[in-house]
């Protein structure tokens, strides 16, 4: 793919940040390593805040992430996230080193590398339903210590070729409880009313219809017709009590997976 229409676009388009909440926000800075230390070798997804790229990062094979237009003290905290409060949980990113622009003030984060299909790729039912579970293990991780994520989506979500593993990443709008939040998203799965008290729950929502999205180009459609779909009716039910309109009565992560893991560990009928 040399042509820039031929490279798949990530799901950022629609991104909002808050200047006033941004100037107060507290960050350290890492430590950089030289530019040159960075190879990208071909684009695997553009953005509107960032691009996704193959290449190395001191000699070694990395997935590169280049936050255009993801501010630099946003970034920073991101980084501190991964590395000082999220790095022992499973299927996220994991960081390997970090270069900066300096005359852009643009940062290229290098991650541990790994292998992924494009986020359009269509998954079996058979295979959606077990990635569903680990997707739910990795959200009752991130929000068992107070975090929320804040964009999930197909193009934040990496699923490897066999459709068995899957590495979550875009952890821009990530927040945890008690933190400024400078940055959004209004992704496709984003839900219509976000909430005001615990974004975790929008989190949960998000991940009903990154499910939903694989049946419908438009989650919320596949979701009014959700008794249409040829789904087992746990996952259905699981799906619904997700995406109530009462955000207190949404499964949290940690429920939801546990009841997927159930359906699956049911012998086959």
């Amino acid at each position: 793919m040399t042509e820039d229409n031929k490279i798949p676009r990530l799901q950022d388009s629609r991104y909002h940040v808050n200047l006033s909440n941004l100037s107060n926000l507290n960050y350290v800075t890492p430590t950089f390593k030289p530019l040159d230390t960075f190879l990208i070798s071909s684009f695997v997804y553009l953005g509107d805040t960032a691009t996704i790229s193959r290449g190395k990062a001191a000699n070694a094979p990395a997935i590169i992430e280049t936050c255009i237009r993801v501010p630099f003290r946003l970034v920073c905290r991101e980084i501190s996230y991964l590395q000082d409060n999220l790095n022992k949980i499973n299927n996220i990113v994991k960081i390997k080193t970090l270069t900066r622009n300096q005359a852009l003030g643009v940062v290229s984060i290098a991650y541990e590398d790994f292998d992924f299909v494009p986020w359009e790729t269509p998954i079996p039912t058979d295979k959606l339903i077990p990635l569903f579970e680990i997707l739910l293990t990795t959200l009752s991780a991130i929000h068992s210590l107070k975090f929320s994520h804040g964009c999930i989506c197909r193009s934040s979500i990496f699923i490897s070729p066999d459709f068995t593993k899957l590495t979550l990443g875009c952890f821009h709008a990530a927040v945890k409880s008690g933190d400024i939040v400078a940055f959004t998203y209004d992704h496709p799965c984003m839900p219509q009313n976000k909430s005001k008290t615990d974004p975790r729950k929008d989190d949960v929502y998000s991940a009903a219809l990154w499910f939903l999205s694989y049946f419908n180009d438009n989650p919320y459609d596949a979701l009014k017709n959700i008794e249409k779909l040829q789904l087992p009716k746990e996952i259905v039910s699981v799906l619904q009590q997700l995406t109530a309109e009462k955000e207190n009565e949404r499964l949290d992560a940690e429920k939801a997976a546990q009841l997927v893991s159930e359906y699956l560990k049911k012998p086959s009928e």
